[in-house]
C-alpha cells in the first residue's frame, strides 16, 4: 500500500551547496503548510537514483528538493519504473530554469503547491 505523504527527496549539494543552507527553512515552512512529508536527504547523484526507485513504490508522490539536475535524475528514474506516481519540485538549486518556465519561484510558493497536491 502506497503511503499518503510524500517523500521529499532533498538534495543538499544543490546550488552548489547553497540548499544545505535552505533547509532548515524549507523544512519550517513544510510544517507551516502542514504537508505530509518524508523528507530523505539524499549523498550523490547515485544514491539519488536509488533512493527514487526505492520511494517509487512507497509513495503517492515524489518530490525533487535541488535544482534541475535533481529533477532531472528523478524524472529518469520514474520514467523508467512501473509505478504511477506523481513528480514535485522544491527549487533549491542555482539556475532552476525549471522551475522558473512553471512559475515556481520561491519555497513557500512551492509548498503551498505542495500542500494543495
Amino acid at each position: 500500500m502506497l503511503k499518503e505523504e510524500a517523500a521529499i527527496l532533498f538534495n543538499p549539494a544543490a546550488g552548489k551547496g547553497a540548499a544545505q543552507k535552505r533547509k532548515d527553512r524549507l523544512v519550517g515552512l513544510l510544517r507551516k503548510w502542514e504537508v505530509p512529508c518524508d523528507l530523505i536527504v539524499t549523498r550523490s547523484a547515485d544514491d539519488l537514483r536509488v533512493r527514487t526507485r526505492e520511494s517509487a513504490g512507497r509513495y503517492r508522490a515524489l518530490v525533487a528538493a535541488g535544482g534541475d539536475s535533481t529533477l532531472q535524475i528523478m524524472a529518469d528514474e520514474l520514467a523508467k519504473s512501473d509505478g504511477d506516481v506523481d513528480l514535485g519540485f522544491i527549487p533549491l538549486g542555482s539556475s532552476n530554469d525549471i522551475a522558473r518556465e512553471f512559475g515556481l519561484t520561491d519555497l513557500e510558493k512551492a509548498c503551498r503547491i505542495l500542500k494543495r497536491g
